[in-house]
């Protein structure tokens, strides 16, 4: 089972939110981002390497959108 982190940046004026998980694929990133900032962006990271960003697009959202890793 592999480590993931997602991290929502801030703007230097409080700390980064970091919330930890293990799991077989990181598809519970997005229910986790929902639920706690689905309006920042989050970068989603797996044993220590990152993997992608990750924003949520439209209300409902309506989708998600994923950035490169870089």
């Amino acid at each position: 089972m592999a480590h993931y982190s997602l991290i929502f940046r801030t703007d230097g004026s409080e700390p980064d939110k970091r919330i930890e998980f293990n799991g077989e694929d990181p598809g519970r990133a997005l229910h986790i981002a929902q639920r706690q900032a689905s309006d920042r962006l989050a970068e989603l990271w797996k044993d220590g390497e990152k993997l992608c960003t990750i924003r949520a697009v439209g209300e409902g959202p309506d989708f998600w959108m994923i950035g490169p890793a870089a």
